[in-house]
């Protein structure tokens, strides 16, 4: 902290002997050093407060790189099955639980808005990874449309 030699420490104890006195000199060392254990403790307080936000703030971004990691390389540039299939498999999601949430009347089938929303909610982040477009979505809804 302070680069004190032992004749800058030397010059200091002669100067608090002469104007403490002998007598008062362990009441006044006892005091300053309970005062530099007090500031110590206060600054290794605020940096280890510092050194935690650090913390979360790295692992905010390692999360999200991870997430980002996560979502690479999913078939990027191939047919829509081909790119559906790849997230579903990577995710492990079970899409006939997650679309069967959406059948409220329990018919087998829904329409169109709602195929479209619970793909969306299946999918949940990676729909937008997906990137599917709308001539990809009627495509894909072409099988199961009823007349």
């Amino acid at each position: 902290m302070f680069d004190l030699g032992w004749q800058e420490f030397m010059l200091i104890a002669l100067i608090a002997l002469i104007v403490v006195g002998p007598k008062d000199l362990p009441r006044v060392i006892r005091a300053v050093s309970q005062g530099i254990r007090r500031v110590r403790g206060v600054a290794r307080e605020f940096h280890s407060s510092l050194e935690e936000v650090a913390r979360e703030a790295e692992l905010d971004d390692i999360r999200k790189q991870a997430r980002d990691l996560a979502n690479e390389g999913l078939a990027e540039g191939e047919h829509i099955f081909i790119r559906m299939g790849t997230i579903v498999r990577a995710r492990r999601l079970d899409l006939r639980l997650l679309m069967d949430a959406h059948d409220l009347h329990n018919r087998g089938f829904v329409d169109k808005q709602t195929f479209q929303r619970s793909l969306g909610y299946a999918f949940g982040n990676q729909w937008n990874e997906l990137g599917m477009t709308t001539a990809e979505f009627e495509e894909v809804i072409e099988p199961y449309l009823t007349r």
